[in-house]
């Protein structure tokens, strides 16, 4: 049996869609570098007397220039920043703290992209992306911390929403009007935000989640089942990121807990793969990338003892550790943050000043730089004025701040968003749709990519007019993995993510 799951629609390369970056958290970007380097890093711009502390980084409106999308801690409302100069497009007020990271989907398939976000208000909101209008709200029973992840969990080519409340739940909801598919009920507080993969390889996906009940639940996506549990010694605060660790195929789970371990279980059956102690509670959530180049995955995680935490994925076994003046809360995302074609590492720490670190893969300091307000932001990492280089968003009490490396200007030129083309992909059972928009003649291409970047499938290879087209394919003879469908025409790119499963 063939499914196809569509993960993200990318407009843009360097997007960063929802908390830690993709629906497993993996906080790892990997489709541009930047030009962070420890003597140009630098303040391209910040939002005085705003406490943020998680954002999203995409074309909202479509136009070919990304925007932030951030929640305010002070005045309960939700911005729409433009990412070339911070200044305000829209804001949303909610009715308190908005504490959880925006999540970007198309939920209603009109091409138009949608906000979801909760607050402590008690509810989840959909706003349009376009002007902030709300679409609808969902209420619960408590305060909305976990940040929202989208997916079509039951294969009827629509999304659904995912998002834990302080009322102990776990909510599934229709990304269309906010209706309630299914909810799981814990023991206690989920402020972990979910992550989704197909953990048994059987053509579904399911959801994985942890609770101040000390306990990691992995559900069932389509009704909520309970398919197993791990507990731990104290809270899950922390959210799971997923990825193969140990080369077998399979996914696996890692994530911290408040009893101050890093756990890695098995995807399809929630056993022990391994565990490490750190020194202090790990309310962080791991980030998940090839750090060294080996072909292998490593595991990065901060904690209260002050350091950030490199782990071999495979066996959980120490490559290096780096320490700070503080506590880290914060989530460390991955990239290329310097352009050297090597892994670097972001976080922030609760240093006496504030401190956001930038690491070499092997744990060396690449720079420091001091924003002077609270260390519990977790840093995104995407493309904010759209020139084709990776900036780093990172905020807290008090301010959001962009920093770049001041070295684009002159350098490479912009595309005008009119002159680009555009992208849309639905599913339609067994099929896929390419919608495809082209502004001039040109040569367009359509071709399909592996995760390798190895090109697999050429769908489409001609000379179009300028106008609106589709195409229909069937992914036939396809191995089940993770594949991309690339979009080149009038000189730029769009790209989609899609899963084959059989």
């Amino acid at each position: 049996m063939l499914n196809i799951f569509l993960i993200c629609l990318l407009n843009l390369p360097g997007e960063w869609l929802k908390f830690h970056h993709d629906l497993q958290n993996t906080g790892f970007q990997s489709e541009l570098k930047g030009c962070l380097t420890p003597d140009s890093v630098r303040i391209k711009w910040e939002t005085p007397n705003l406490g943020f502390a998680k954002f999203t980084i995409v074309d909202i409106n479509n136009d070919g220039i990304p925007e932030i999308i951030a929640g305010n801690y002070y005045d309960y409302s939700i911005y729409n920043f433009k990412g070339e100069d911070g200044s305000v497009i829209w804001s949303y007020e909610t009715g308190s703290k908005v504490s959880s990271t925006p999540a970007i989907a198309d939920l209603d398939n009109d091409t138009k992209l949608e906000i979801l976000v909760g607050s402590r208000d008690y509810n989840l909101y959909a706003l349009k992306g376009e002007n902030g209008t709300l679409l609808w709200n969902y209420t619960t029973g408590g305060s909305v911390y976990s940040s929202p992840t989208i997916a079509d969990l039951n294969n009827d080519s629509k999304l659904e929403v995912v998002v834990g409340s302080g009322d102990f739940t776990l909510y599934t909801l229709n990304g269309e009007d906010g209706s309630l598919l299914w909810s799981y009920t814990t023991g206690g507080s989920i402020i972990s935000s979910p992550a989704i993969a197909d953990l048994d390889n059987n053509a579904k996906l399911e959801v994985v989640v942890g609770s101040d009940d000390s306990t990691l639940y992995g559900l069932n996506g389509e009704n909520g089942s309970l398919l197993w549990s791990y507990k731990t010694g104290n809270c899950i605060e922390s959210s799971p990121a997923i990825g193969d660790l140990d080369n077998d195929t399979k996914p696996e789970v890692v994530f911290g807990s408040v009893d101050s371990t890093l756990y890695a279980l098995n995807g399809e059956d929630g056993l022990l793969l391994w565990s490490y102690t750190t020194g202090g509670s790990v309310y962080s959530s791991p980030a998940i990338g090839d750090l060294n180049n080996d072909s292998k995955l490593e595991v990065v995680v901060g904690s209260f003892d002050h350091k950030l935490y490199a782990l071999n994925g495979e066996d959980g076994s120490l490559l290096w550790s780096y320490g700070t003046e503080n506590w880290i809360y914060s989530s460390p995302a991955i990239g290329d943050l310097d352009g050297d074609g090597k892994l670097e590492i972001v976080f922030a720490s609760c240093d006496t000043i504030t401190t956001v670190y930038g690491l070499n893969d092997d744990g060396t300091l690449l720079w420091t730089f001091n924003i002077y307000s609270a260390g519990d932001s977790d840093p995104s990492i995407g493309d904010v004025d759209g020139d084709g280089q990776l900036e780093v968003v990172i905020g807290g009490t008090g301010y959001l701040k962009v920093l770049d490396g001041g070295c684009i200007a002159g350098v490479q030129e912009k595309i005008d968003s009119k002159e680009t083309p555009k992208l849309h992909t639905q599913i339609f059972g067994r099929k896929l749709l390419f919608r495809y928009s082209i502004p001039k003649k040109s040569d367009v291409c359509l071709r399909i990519y592996n995760t390798a970047g190895e090109l697999v499938k050429t769908l489409l290879n001609t000379n179009k007019a300028p106008g609106e087209y589709t195409l229909e394919w069937t992914p036939t003879g396809f191995a089940s993995g993770i594949y991309l469908a690339r979009l080149s025409a009038c000189g730029a790119n769009c790209t989609s993510k899609i899963v084959v499963v059989k």
